[in-house]
């Protein structure tokens, strides 16, 4: 009996210092994201440094997402975090880094009308 007794104190005491987790986690993408740099892949590999009026991107918590060339066409976004890809609208963007201050974009587009293909990763920071 005393062992009994002891064993479950034991568990209690294990598990009321354990921390409950927040069920709502903080979503890492929201808020506004500037592009600290472009790295053009494919076909040539070359690196571009946006300004900063150009280079900013939104992710909103209604879902909404806005960017600095069409801030008042909105799109909408979700996030796969088991897959690492975001999805704007239709298009299919691979998540490479995210954390509290750094996000890492990789992207693929095929030129429509002559099939060229470009893939370039976006540095984006806080």
């Amino acid at each position: 009996m005393k062992k009994i007794l002891q064993i479950l104190l034991l568990l209690i005491v294990t598990c009321s210092s354990c921390k409950k987790t927040d069920e709502k986690k903080e979503n890492l993408l929201l808020g506004k994201w500037y592009a600290k740099k472009i790295v053009l892949l494919e076909p040539v590999e070359q690196t571009i440094v946006p300004t900063a009026a150009d280079g900013w991107i939104e992710f909103k918590e209604n879902g909404e997402f806005i960017e600095a060339d069409s801030p008042t066409r909105t799109k909408y976004w979700t996030y796969n975090a088991v897959d690492l890809y975001l999805m704007v609208n239709d298009i299919k963007i691979m998540v490479n880094k995210l954390t509290k201050d750094e996000l890492y974009l990789l992207h693929t587009e095929i030129n429509t009308n002559t099939g060229a293909k470009s893939k370039f990763e976006i540095q984006y920071g806080r």
